[in-house]
């Protein structure tokens, strides 16, 4: 790939940003906070138990605590409806008899025969006994996707594994891959570039939307390049892509990273001909690569495993 001094630029770059100075942080009791671990989770409509943890971070002998949440459908467009589509199986306050550690929220889904698109709904935390702040991740996404839409078999959640060029190792992430309303062959993916220091997990924040391709006795998936986000941590990015397997030509603009969809008696997995990852489009780092999912000169590595 052609990318010039860019990790010593952009280790420059973050370098401005920190102090020469190190300071030992000490953990006390206004540090201690409630939080979910995403920001977003997926889980099939067809009688699935999906398992929300939620957080609680203290120092060890704090009080017993505990933690209140709500359903809201507040803002979306395709709402999942409490009793309709999934019932909430735990208890309506979540209990940490050791004042720290986990405990777990469980959405049963229920199946329908329509097809009705990915639905949606939030679960929000909403207050806890010793009045900790929430962190962060406060609310979570979680999408059920409909069993019913024709490409069901490969949506939902992936582990990714490839070799990133800027850590320089193997990695594995997190991936969701949804559906799009009305648009039956594009799907929504988050995580596509989720490992190493530069990458980003499966969050909302980060789409990428890819296109599924039949073929005769296969699927392709593609996806194009020249896709932007408007900010990635370092500024606005877009995705470029490299032909695979060593990456030496560009994908132009319009051109599509290529992946072959496998389904082996159920068990799916997403096997990328190419390279690809985020490009700084503007800013103070404009020029800049971040982070890429490479191959090792003969073979692209890169498997996304359906869970």
């Amino acid at each position: 790939m052609k990318r010039i001094l860019n990790i010593i630029l952009l280790f420059l770059a973050v370098a401005s940003f920190t102090s020469c100075e190190s300071e030992t942080i000490m953990f006390d009791e206004s540090m201690s906070f409630v939080a979910f671990t995403t920001k977003t989770t997926t889980v099939n409509e067809v009688n699935k138990t999906l398992n929300v943890p939620v957080l609680v971070t203290a120092t060890a002998g704090k009080p017993a605590i505990e933690v209140s949440y709500k359903i809201s459908v507040e803002g979306h467009a395709n709402p999942a409806i409490e009793g309709t589509d999934f019932i909430v199986i735990s208890e309506p306050k979540l209990s940490y008899p050791n004042g720290y550690g986990y405990d777990t929220i469980q959405i049963k889904t229920i199946d329908n025969d329509e097809f009705s698109g990915t639905k949606t709904f939030s679960i929000i935390l909403t207050s806890n006994s010793l009045n900790y702040d929430f962190g962060a991740l406060d609310t979570i996404l979680v999408n059920l996707t409909d069993d019913d839409h024709p490409f069901g078999w490969m949506l939902g959640d992936y582990s990714a594994t490839g070799i990133l060029w800027r850590a320089e190792v193997t990695n594995t992430w997190d991936m969701v891959l949804s559906p799009v309303e009305n648009d039956i062959y594009t799907i929504k993916i988050l995580g596509l570039v989720g490992g190493g220091s530069y990458g980003h997990g499966a969050s909302v924040d980060f789409p990428v939307y890819g296109k599924i391709v039949e073929g005769d006795e296969s699927y392709t998936l593609t996806i194009a390049v020249g896709q932007e986000i408007d900010s990635y941590g370092f500024g606005p990015c877009a995705l470029l892509g490299f032909y695979g397997p060593d990456g030496a030509v560009d994908i132009p603009t319009g051109g599509v990273i290529t992946c072959d969809i496998v389904n082996k008696n159920g068990a799916v997995s997403i096997h990328p001909h190419d390279e690809y990852g985020w490009h700084i489009t503007s800013g103070n780092n404009e020029g800049l690569d971040l982070e890429f999912v490479v191959g090792n000169g003969s073979e692209i590595n890169t498997v996304w495993t359906r869970k």
